[in-house]
């Protein structure tokens, strides 16, 4: 096709594309029927001024959810975007990125946003997998930004302030929800034998309010093992203390990843039960990759 004819086909694709109720247009189905790839009729789009937005996306939400933070769940969820989520300048775009064996935490998200958006998939490796999910809304956007869901935020990440809190009692959610996306929680071989332990990673200065909040000293310290997370730190309590800070993290909660929730209960059953902890490998790595495994034998059942 010279490009006289091509010119004439794109302005044709532009044409339809405009012509089009907003909500109801598609590039895939342009792309498909005339044969010009998405990218090439994006292209064209931008350069005559036009802005590209996934309407599907943007309309399958709750927008004004963030509006405010007075439940429980709003306080968590927050929580939880500040450790797994991202929210991009471009196009308003919040993505949720969760370990695919914890799909079922991404459909309590959806379900908490109103939104029907397809998940996807990407495989990382043979052992691990990513679920991703992401809406377009400008309100949502504007709303996680002013909490201090930032872009670029894992290297900056501040506290909330308290005033966007309905009550002080909501915090304990948030700190909830974002250890439940960058805590750890299980046993550890340590000095003195293996020890229960949990522990938060993020900025110092995160780490820091965090402690303050949860009104329990623990240890600081840098985790870094090259420049670019040198800004990278954990908050981390063993043995009565990390028993401590599960019950304030997760008693009487109704909104957790079942994953680490099931750790905490197990641990606590065992501790109420004066059960036995056994186990040669119970913990996961900061970033969630490796898989617990815990047994738990009541005491009367010793041999």
């Amino acid at each position: 096709m010279d490009k006289e004819n091509y010119k004439r086909l794109i302005n044709i694709i532009i044409e339809e594309y405009l012509n089009t109720p907003e909500k109801e247009r598609s590039l895939t189905k342009l792309s498909g029927k005339y044969g010009v790839t998405r990218k090439t009729i994006t292209k064209y789009l931008k350069s005559n001024g036009y802005n590209i937005i996934n309407y599907q996306n943007m309309c399958s939400v709750d927008e004004h959810i963030f509006d405010t933070i007075d439940t429980e769940e709003k306080a968590y969820w927050l929580g939880f975007l500040y450790a797994d989520g991202c929210i991009s300048k471009i196009g308003f775009r919040l993505e949720l990125n969760i370990a695919a064996r914890d799909l079922d935490h991404m459909h309590k998200f959806k379900k908490f946003i109103k939104s029907s958006a397809k998940d996807r998939f990407e495989v990382k490796n043979k052992k691990f997998s990513v679920c991703r999910f992401s809406v377009r809304n400008k309100n949502i956007w504007e709303q996680l930004n002013a909490k201090g869901c930032i872009p670029c935020k894992t290297l900056v990440l501040r506290f909330p302030t308290k005033n966007i809190f309905e009550n002080n009692n909501l915090i304990r959610h948030f700190i909830r929800g974002y250890f439940d996306g960058d805590g750890t929680m299980g046993l550890y071989n340590g000095k003195y034998g293996r020890m229960f332990n949990c522990s938060f990673a993020g900025t110092k200065e995160f780490l820091e309010q965090v402690e303050k909040e949860l009104g329990i000293k623990g240890c600081i310290r840098n985790a870094s093992c090259n420049a670019y997370n040198s800004k990278i730190y954990t908050l981390s309590y063993s043995c009565l203390k990390a028993r401590k800070i599960s019950r304030i993290l997760y008693e009487n909660s109704s909104i957790y990843l079942s994953r680490k929730y099931n750790i905490y209960k197990m641990f606590c059953l065992a501790e109420e039960e004066s059960s036995v902890l056994k186990s040669s490998k119970f913990g996961e790595s900061w970033d969630g990759n490796t898989e617990v495994c815990l047994e738990i034998t009541k005491g009367s059942e010793r041999p």
